[in-house]
């Protein structure tokens, strides 16, 4: 099954007839990428709370792949994702994504800078 887009196209897949719970069109699953449903997994724009970036749904389905193949058992990161905005002078920025509780980030922690 593909969910493809910035709005999870999830309505007609059926998915509360196997018991997978949804939020808004999106797909609730745990750290390990899977669903309330035994051997359905689900990552990347489809999933509740997740970047909506396919550089990291990439990452999540390698991971995932390995996990579910090759005996793997290292799980998707999200706290720190590098990101850019494409404008004629491109900034780039870390996403701190809050998935750990107690995250302090120090006043002045951050620099930008601007490249001309």
């Amino acid at each position: 099954m593909l969910a493809i887009g910035r709005v999870a196209d999830t309505k007609n897949l059926g998915l509360e007839t196997v018991g997978i719970k949804t939020k808004n069109g999106k797909i609730i699953c745990k750290d390990d990428d899977s669903t309330d449903c035994e051997g359905i997994y689900a990552i990347g724009d489809c999933v509740l709370g997740r970047l909506e970036l396919t550089p990291t749904a990439i990452r999540a389905g390698k991971l995932l792949a390995n996990r579910l193949f090759n005996e793997g058992k290292e799980l998707m990161d999200y706290y720190m994702v590098p990101t850019t905005v494409f404008t004629p002078v491109e900034y780039i920025n870390f996403l701190f994504y809050h998935t750990k509780k107690n995250i302090f980030i120090e006043k002045n922690a951050l620099r930008f800078y601007l490249i001309l």
